[in-house]
């Protein structure tokens, strides 16, 4: 998909290698634009950082 962007990370932070257990993180519009009328969920959940 275009603009999407797709990484695993560690707890930490870290990129991980082959066979290592982690967190899949997906960053782009069409993952989610927030949460309906929360914006203290959405501030929680969306790293504007990626």
């Amino acid at each position: 998909m275009s603009g999407l962007s797709l990484d695993f990370d560690a707890e930490m932070g870290e990129p991980l290698g082959f066979d290592q257990i982690g967190e899949l993180l997906l960053c782009g519009p069409q993952v989610m634009m927030g949460y309906l009328n929360n914006p203290q969920a959405t501030g929680g959940a969306i790293n504007s950082e990626a």
